[in-house]
């Protein structure tokens, strides 16, 4: 990873990211969340406590993906309402 972060700025290591998940090259969880992480909030049950935050997917281009590699929940969009210059 290092040699990642000296080759890449934040944006287009942010934008490989999302591709990634997108294109599913990220191998999936091979194992079932144990039931002992399950959550249950507000009438939802979770998997597990582990989510990913709005943000990193800001267009929803990757939900599948992200959920693929073992998040307990996966939030899509943008933490403010404009798109930041």
């Amino acid at each position: 990873m290092p040699i990642a972060m000296t080759l890449l700025d934040g944006e287009t290591a942010h934008r490989l990211g999302v591709l990634t998940a997108k294109y599913g090259l990220f191998p999936p969880v091979a194992q079932k969340d144990p039931q002992s992480l399950e959550v249950k909030m507000w009438n939802l049950t979770f998997p597990n406590p582990i989510g990913l935050a709005a943000g990193f997917d800001k267009n929803g281009e990757a939900v599948m993906g992200l959920k693929k590699m073992g998040f307990g929940f996966v939030e899509i969009g943008r933490a403010s309402c404009r798109e930041r210059v």
